[in-house]
């Protein structure tokens, strides 16, 4: 993720217990680096959690800085409620199992008849832009947390499933308006990404960058 970011422009901060992988990214790829007990210090605009679970809690959320957070750990929130604290906090979350439902679709489509397809795995993953557009309109239009919005699509796509329907999964509010969440004052952008291994980053994009997350 380090990686791909900085090709698109973005500055880039890690950190990680494995100073190695740290050095890597900073000498080859061009990325800053925090320690691991500072991270939660860089301002930054996206916050990223990679690895480690339960980041988001009631000690944590009071020292991010960013607008999103939109990371692949599992189970990022300590608690379903810190998804309601983030909303209150006016801070935008990605649920992670959509975020990092890549992984898992990806091996479902080794099980295809025929055997594994690149081309249609890259194609279910890719609605994972739509799934995330589709919760966080949910969400603005129930006034519920992100989480919760997600729990109520996947349920409501359950449920359309086992109807003997012909017209397909429930976009469950995918028409809705998004509301945008003011953009700090803080000069320049920035983004705060934790990456694989335990490991945290951040980074700061270009508006051309910006207006594409």
């Amino acid at each position: 993720m380090a990686r791909l970011l900085r090709k698109r422009g973005a500055r880039v901060t890690v950190c990680d217990i494995r100073q190695a992988a740290v050095d890597a990214l900073v000498n080859d790829h061009g990325c800053e680096s925090v320690a691991i007990d500072d991270h939660l210090d860089v301002e930054c605009d996206i916050y990223g959690p990679g690895a480690r679970g339960a980041g988001i809690n009631d000690d944590t959320i009071p020292q991010i800085s960013a607008e999103v957070i939109c990371g692949c750990a599992n189970n990022q929130l300590l608690a379903p409620r810190h998804g309601d604290v983030l909303r209150e906090k006016g801070i935008l979350y990605a649920p992670d199992y959509v975020v990092n439902a890549a992984g898992i679709i990806n091996v479902s489509c080794e099980r295809l008849e025929g055997g594994y397809d690149e081309e249609e795995a890259m194609r279910r993953i890719e609605r994972s832009g739509p799934n995330l557009k589709a919760i966080f309109e949910i969400a603005d239009r129930d006034g519920i947390s992100t989480n919760v919005a997600s729990q109520r699509l996947a349920e409501q796509r359950l449920a359309d499933a086992r109807q003997p329907s012909r017209e397909g999964p429930s976009s469950a509010g995918s028409t809705t308006t998004l509301r945008r969440i003011p953009r700090s004052t803080r000069p320049g952008p920035s983004i705060h990404w934790t990456a694989p291994a335990s490991s945290s980053f951040s980074a700061v994009a270009p508006r051309a960058l910006r207006r594409r997350l």
